[in-house]
């Protein structure tokens, strides 16, 4: 981190009860839609201190914490739903998602606004809240999506992972449009599309519609072809025009990473 400065947040703790504080660079290395990244170190009394992390803000919201507490239910419901999938299927899969860590920014050093300013960029500020993800290192892809726009893979395992969440949860919800980096038969992603009947995951959760666009584009594996799922396919119109897919902008030279996951 050879650019950080007196940049941190609050003391927040983990889903382990762990209690850590981040030291932040100045200055976002990737850039997405809807958030910007920043290279952060943990630090605290728990086993992960001295990890190198990712923390994203949010580039047009500030006091985010409404937005931040959505993603964090988000992360964990996902994996609830992961823990039945491995349950069902022990041992055959290796999925990791991420859940954020929810934190207050307490000391902004003030060099970071003349340096914002000179870069013609949002930095960031006291007060603002910020989540901070585990570091996924290799090449970002995006599985599972909800349209064909941008680049995507189609991942088997998290293809027939989408599908159980709609199955499992009677049709009230599917997880979708990851994205994260493949490794053999394990993946490690960030936090999901989550598109429910009741449109409770925040803005990227396009309720009834979201969950049929899935199924436009989904193919049932040897796994999960025989899992209900939404018929008929043909209501509503696409979506295609007014949803813009995640996507990022890394900064020349950045570790690839997704920013809006």
């Amino acid at each position: 981190m050879g650019n950080q400065l007196s940049t941190d947040t609050l003391c927040s703790t983990d889903s382990d009860g762990h209690s850590y504080w981040v030291g932040i660079d100045w200055k976002s290395f990737a850039k997405g839609n809807r958030k910007k990244c920043y290279q952060g170190c943990l630090n605290g009394l728990g086993p992960r201190s001295g990890e190198t992390v990712v923390v994203k803000a949010f580039r047009n919201q500030l006091r985010s914490q409404e937005a931040w507490q959505n993603e964090e239910l988000k992360g964990q419901s996902a994996n609830l739903f992961l823990d039945m999938f491995n349950s069902q299927y022990p041992g055959r899969w290796d999925i990791k998602i991420n859940v954020p860590i929810v934190a207050l920014m307490d000391s902004v050093s003030k060099i970071n606004d003349i340096l914002g300013y000179r870069s013609r960029s949002r930095s960031l500020n006291d007060n603002e809240w910020v989540g901070i993800e585990e570091h996924i290192p290799g090449k970002f892809t995006r599985f599972c999506v909800t349209n064909t726009e941008g680049e995507y893979e189609r991942g088997i395992l998290l293809e027939a992972f989408s599908h159980f969440t709609y199955h499992q949860s009677r049709g009230a919800l599917v997880i979708c449009d990851f994205q994260g980096v493949q490794h053999g038969g394990s993946y490690h992603v960030t936090i999901p599309v989550i598109h429910s009947q009741n449109e409770e995951f925040g803005p990227t959760d396009l309720g009834a519609h979201g969950i049929n666009e899935f199924f436009k584009t989904h193919r049932c594996n040897d796994l999960c072809k025989k899992w209900s799922r939404m018929h008929p396919l043909s209501p509503p119109p696409s979506f295609e025009n007014i949803y813009e897919p995640p996507s990022f902008r890394a900064i020349p030279s950045a570790p690839p990473v997704d920013c809006d996951g």
